[in-house]
């Protein structure tokens, strides 16, 4: 039987990428530059990192300079890593990670906030214009951000009596209210809006809806001041909207 070779496994071959070597290795050696910089003589790993760091230097120059063959040059660099690496390139890499990984929960997270504040937006947009009467939109006026799904819905006072299709998780959330205004469980422009988005949504159970995700805004007219102002939700809505986890903006 003829004898058979294995080959060593390189676990650096999925850690650095296959083509734009001299453009990664600079951003590479620079980033690791700023993580050297905190590190002290008692941080064991600083060494090991420093050189990594000269290492990163030599291939980018060996690809933007010395126009060595981008594959060639991570051949050698990777083969080096296997050989002469003692947790310098670990340390690299594992820093790298959490700073990307802060920087997208970062951007995620101003994405969210954007869309929150869009509930307020959509809701002011739309009573512009409006008196507080009429069979287009009643006294209040409300704005919902869905940041799951990342659109908004308006609702009026009294368009879900109107509406032409009710959702029957809807009308579960109504029924399960206990009326503690002059107005009935039904007439909000809060249960209009989450109409719109039970209709939209595959729902079939309360539990789906997800929690902390929906953000609601109301604008109610003020006959006193014949103008709008912000409105917290009323205490039929404020029972089914704490029920779902909505948050109010």
């Amino acid at each position: 039987m003829a004898e058979q070779t294995h080959t060593t496994h390189n676990p650096f071959e999925e850690l650095v990428p296959a083509t734009g070597i001299g453009d990664w290795a600079y951003q590479a050696r620079t980033d690791l530059a700023r993580y050297i910089k905190p590190l002290t003589i008692r941080d064991e790993v600083k060494p090991y990192a420093e050189a990594v760091e000269q290492r990163l230097r030599a291939l980018e120059t060996a690809v933007k300079v010395k126009k060595v063959p981008e594959g060639t040059a991570r051949a050698q660099f990777v083969e080096w890593l296997l050989a002469n690496d003692y947790g310098g390139f670990l340390f690299y890499s594992d820093k790298h990670d959490a700073e990307v990984q802060a920087a997208n929960a970062a951007a995620a997270q101003k994405a969210t906030d954007r869309m929150i504040q869009s509930a307020r937006e959509v809701a002011v947009q739309t009573r512009h214009g409006y008196s507080g009467v009429g069979d287009k939109i009643g006294t209040v006026v409300v704005g919902m951000a869905d940041t799951v799904g990342g659109v908004t819905h308006v609702g009026h006072s009294g368009g879900y009596t109107r509406a032409q299709q009710q959702h029957p998780l809807m009308a579960e959330l109504v029924a399960w209210t206990k009326q503690r205004e002059d107005w009935d469980t039904d007439a909000c422009a809060e249960v209009d809006a989450m109409n719109k988005y039970l209709l939209g949504s595959t729902h079939t159970r309360l539990s789906q809806i997800p929690r902390g995700k929906l953000f609601f805004h109301a604008e109610t007219y003020n006959w006193s001041d014949g103008k709008w102002q912000a409105r917290k939700a009323c205490g039929n809505c404020d029972q089914w909207l704490k029920r779902i986890g909505a948050g109010r903006v």
